[in-house]
């Protein structure tokens, strides 16, 4: 099985300012979803009768490692269907996500 590679694509600063505000927020939405759980994790705790916020912290490490696991083959789908398809899932997947959880 062969892969064809997207060719190459502009750097940074050839990109407009449209499509560098777009992936600016995109890594700050990431981010921010990701640190969720950290911040509502004492309300969580109470809600679901835990005398601590702490032990429920360890749930938060499986996220974190997913997080930096996935990295990886995102990296090599990057590659390979190129960063606009890429941002495009990753917007689609988290207003879904969004929304699902909400």
């Amino acid at each position: 099985m062969t892969a064809t590679i997207m060719p190459n694509t502009a750097h940074p600063e050839g990109f407009p300012t449209v499509v560098r505000l777009l992936l600016n927020v995109g890594h700050a939405i990431d981010h921010m979803f990701l640190l969720i759980f950290a911040t509502a994790v004492a309300a969580i705790a109470v809600e679901f009768g835990h005398t601590s916020w702490t032990e429920l912290m360890p749930y938060s490490v499986g996220a974190f490692a997913l997080f930096g696991l996935g990295a990886l083959p995102a990296g090599r789908l990057g590659d390979l269907w190129g960063r606009r398809s890429m941002m495009i899932i990753f917007y689609i997947g988290m207003g879904v996500s969004a929304m699902l959880v909400a």
